[in-house]
């Protein structure tokens, strides 16, 4: 009798923590998720990032440090916190308070203003280019045109850092592929609900030992109850990131039509110095060959709306609210289910991964002359 007791009570123990499994670990994943979002360029990023996320809590205290109204970032331990910190941690763009540079070994983001120029180069320039092939990305480049020219709201101002890291590790990922990934996502997380449908209320499966909750069936309850927490979580991730991608511009310059056959590609030079208390020595840093797409980013400069500061108000009780509704609705379903959660959690890192990849490539870099880079 004690043996078939202790058998139940393990038996409990295992089931009640394979349920608080799933939605427990998806609170964590502080620089897994500070990495995506700081890339995320458009919605279907942030679609990605929102299905079976991952960092619930980061992405909240993201959107709140973003564009939060000062008591909620004084609740989160942020009152004090300077704009350039922000942007060094959960943004894509450059300004004068961020920039990158080539550390010998890597593409760093710092605080602090580095002298770093940006040249595009063409190989077999024209014989009456005055230039020789070299230019800068400005509206009346030769080679290269703005997608949106109409919607431009960036300044492009030569003194402010380049973006090195969206455009010097290999080609971007395609909008394509990124819808696609995204459109998956939304599938691996339908499917996850699916499942947890059938095992609930589908008698054949229901019925059967895997399937119950303490001997029974699960209580046809829980399962409204997940399903609101996961689409509310959802859909709260999804505004959180997209607060954060708001937070900058970014502007697509595509070569010209009547260029493509032209072989170009970025050369940035980095002068030597030290910046932030970090010594850097001077270096030429080439881009890929064959540039077809140049990505800037900067930061939104003007303070956020009223109406933005009451989004992010919004999105932190929604997923907040959506977080628990899950937690309890997975609480009183079979352990399977929140197996399933964590399997599409994990699917979906694997994916968001597979959309970075560019991440673990770096740009060919030589060193410079010190005090001759820039002449």
């Amino acid at each position: 009798m004690i043996s078939g007791a202790s058998a139940d009570i393990g038996g409990e123990f295992t089931n009640n923590l394979f349920s608080d499994l799933a939605p427990i670990l998806a609170l964590f994943g502080e620089q897994v998720a500070k990495q995506f979002l700081s890339e995320s360029t458009g919605w279907a990023d942030n679609i990605l990032f929102a299905m079976a996320p991952l960092g619930i809590i980061t992405a909240i205290v993201s959107a709140i440090r973003v564009a939060g109204f000062p008591w909620l970032r004084a609740v989160i331990g942020r009152s004090k916190e300077g704009q350039g910190l922000v942007e060094l941690e959960l943004m894509s763009s450059n300004s004068r308070d961020v920039g990158e540079m080539w550390n010998g070994q890597a593409v760093v983001r710092l605080v602090g203003e580095p002298t770093i120029f940006q040249f595009i180069y063409e190989s077999n320039p024209a014989a009456d280019d005055p230039y020789r092939g070299i230019h800068i990305l400005e509206k009346t480049n030769p080679l290269f045109e703005l997608s949106h020219p109409d919607e431009s709201l960036l300044s492009h101002n030569i003194l402010i850092p380049p973006n090195i890291s969206l455009n010097a590790r290999g080609i971007p990922v395609s909008d394509m592929e990124k819808w696609v990934c995204a459109s998956l996502g939304v599938l691996v997380q339908l499917v996850v609900l699916l499942y947890e449908a059938a095992i609930t209320y589908y008698s054949p499966l229901k019925s059967k030992s895997i399937f119950l909750k303490d001997g029974i069936s699960a209580s046809p309850e829980a399962f409204p109850c997940t399903a609101v927490g996961t689409i509310a979580l959802n859909l709260g991730m999804l505004i959180c990131a997209h607060i954060v991608d708001r937070s900058s511009i970014e502007e697509h310059w595509k070569i010209k039509k009547k260029k493509e056959d032209k072989d170009c590609k970025i050369v940035w030079i980095q002068k030597g110095g030290t910046v932030n208390d970090q010594v850097f020595e001077p270096y030429i840093i080439h881009g890929h060959e064959g540039q077809r797409k140049i990505i800037t980013s900067r930061r939104y400069d003007i303070k956020p709306p009223t109406s933005l500061q009451y989004l992010v108000l919004v999105a932190t009780a929604i997923s907040v609210v959506g977080f628990i509704f899950q937690f309890i609705g997975l609480r009183g379903m079979t352990w399977s289910a929140s197996i399933a959660q964590l399997a599409a959690t994990l699917v979906m890192t694997f994916i968001r991964s597979v959309i970075r990849r560019r991440l673990t490539r770096e740009p060919h870099a030589e060193p410079a002359i010190k005090e001759f880079e820039l002449e």
